[in-house]
């Protein structure tokens, strides 16, 4: 018992240093964690390397947040629980690409040619990346938007967010959509 409890002791210890922005603290936590933190989602997602990428993007947002720190009492559970948050957005992801691209493929049904095609395949390559790094609210707006053809109402209504908020949510994906194209036209042109 008393080993347990000097566990805790020290692992209160870290996540004070660490909200008090100690990086030594965080890479003794990285150390102990890391292999954990890869080989469980790593069970879940079959991608070793994807896995590596996540935990360092898991200790990436604790140290972000690090000032929180004191108050979350059992670390395992905590920093397990951002591990399937993770995951479930990771799939989400997943989902997002392919759900795109199978839309995508059902529009382009006219042979446009072999160069017209390999630049329509690119440029659709660069709107999935795009979409891909929005927030996930984002993406499920604009998906449900253009892919599902619901309007602001009904997308407001599904998600229990304001109308506002979808339409500041498509006016934003928009505008990273319209940059990529801007930034293609300008090399077609240049």
């Amino acid at each position: 018992m008393n080993k347990r409890l000097s566990m805790d002791n020290k692992e209160t210890d870290i996540l004070w240093k660490i909200s008090e922005g100690d990086l030594q603290a965080l890479e003794s936590l990285f150390l102990e964690y890391q292999p954990k933190l890869v080989a469980f989602i790593d069970k879940f997602i079959s991608d070793h390397e994807q896995a590596r990428d996540m935990a360092s993007d898991i200790f990436l947002e604790i140290w972000k947040k690090r000032h929180g720190l004191r108050k979350v009492r059992c670390f395992s559970a905590y920093l397990f629980r951002m591990a399937r948050f993770q995951v479930y957005n990771y799939y989400d992801h997943q989902h997002v690409i392919q759900r795109y691209r199978n839309e995508s493929r059902f529009r382009h049904t006219d042979d446009p040619g072999p160069e017209n095609g390999l630049f329509a395949a690119q440029l659709e390559d660069l709107f999935v990346n795009e979409i891909s790094k929005m927030p996930r609210k984002r993406r499920q707006v604009f998906m449900m938007s253009r892919f599902e053809g619901l309007e602001n109402d009904e997308i407001a209504l599904r998600l229990h967010i304001d109308k506002r908020t979808v339409q500041n949510q498509l006016s934003l994906c928009l505008q990273s959509l319209r940059k990529i194209v801007l930034a293609v036209l300008a090399v077609i042109f240049i």
